[in-house]
């Protein structure tokens, strides 16, 4: 694009972020969950000391991929759910999942897709997708996954998460 409209790429700007490394302390953000009908202001580090949380990033909803994908980390978070009652409390995990849409869109994409384990959470403006290096400057999120910590640090970082690939998902 920048060829064609002969644009110089200057797009760094007060938005940048260092890239995240693992062992890093997470980088708060505010967010409100998509589809729940609740205005509700949540913080990441509202989970610190409480539950580990896999951030994930995907491109758009409404996508056969991204469909896939949402689906897959919910029908985990449903599984890890049962074991938690079964056991009586194993494994404390939350599955927030972010994309660059608007919380009409995620909502109608949840209840289309009828997910109940996962929180979609709208980031309109990139702002959390940045501080994850997570946003494309083309205006969608690339798929890669963060697990965080109950101590609010990065565990585990995926760059290049691949939905149809079962050992990404495992790992």
């Amino acid at each position: 694009l920048y060829s064609c409209f002969n644009l110089k790429e200057t797009i760094a700007s007060e938005n940048s972020f260092p890239l995240i490394i693992q062992g890093d302390g997470a980088r708060d953000f505010k967010f409100t969950v998509a589809g729940t009908g609740e205005t509700n202001e949540f913080s990441l580090s509202d989970y610190y000391g409480k539950k580990n949380v896999l951030l994930a990033f995907y491109p758009a909803p409404f996508s056969y991929s991204c469909a896939y994908e949402v689906n897959k980390f919910d029908t985990y978070a449903e599984e890890q759910l049962l074991q938690r009652i079964k056991n009586s409390g194993n494994d404390d995990i939350e599955l927030l999942m972010v994309s660059v849409s608007n919380s009409y869109i995620l909502s109608k994409w949840k209840s289309d897709m009828g997910l109940d384990n996962v929180k979609l959470v709208n980031d309109n403006d990139g702002s959390i997708s940045m501080k994850y290096n997570s946003f494309n400057m083309l205006g969608y999120n690339n798929r890669t996954v963060f697990l965080i910590n109950k101590e609010g640090k990065v565990q585990y970082i995926d760059w290049d998460y691949n939905v149809n690939n079962d050992n990404d998902f495992g790992i």
